[in-house]
């Protein structure tokens, strides 16, 4: 696998005309910094990020933040437990609809989570917990029905 920088914030800033891209070869083991990653791929539909290791991340802010079209993400291979800042994080993604995640999934780290899903407002998790403005930050960032509690993901 080749691998990625420390620094990927940006990487794929502002590619509006992207609608696939897949990192399934590319080793994410060394990346701290994902933050806007993704943001303004207006055009992205489809987004193969299932291999990451996000074990050393630090910042997923803003990284897919108006991804307008992207309708499923599958997060589930992401460990989140070091992960500090989701500010805005899946903001703007109008049509996200489903992301999937670990069942077991720790974002009990998140400090900076501050409009992580306004305005996705087709969200929707396991359960059937649809958007709701009034829970926009982390609260919801757990498996839907878990332990009982609302959220917006889901599990394979």
């Amino acid at each position: 696998k080749i691998p990625l920088e420390a620094d990927v914030s940006k990487l794929f800033f502002h590619c509006e005309s992207i609608e696939t891209i897949d990192l399934s070869g590319f080793s994410s083991s060394n990346v701290t910094n994902m933050s806007q990653m993704f943001c303004f791929c207006s055009s992205l539909k489809s987004l193969n990020i299932s291999s990451f290791d996000t074990s050393a991340v630090l910042d997923m802010s803003y990284m897919f933040d108006y991804c307008k079209v992207l309708e499923i993400i599958d997060v589930s291979s992401f460990n989140t437990k070091n992960v500090s800042n989701m500010y805005k994080m899946f903001c703007d993604a109008s049509l996200l609809a489903t992301v999937y995640v670990a069942e077991n999934a720790d974002w009990s780290s998140v400090a900076s989570s501050e409009q992580m899903f306004k305005h996705c407002e087709s969200l929707k998790g396991k359960n059937g917990t649809v958007y709701d403005d009034n829970h926009i930050d982390a609260e919801y960032a757990r498996v839907d029905g878990l332990k009982g509690k609302l959220g917006y993901f889901s599990t394979k």
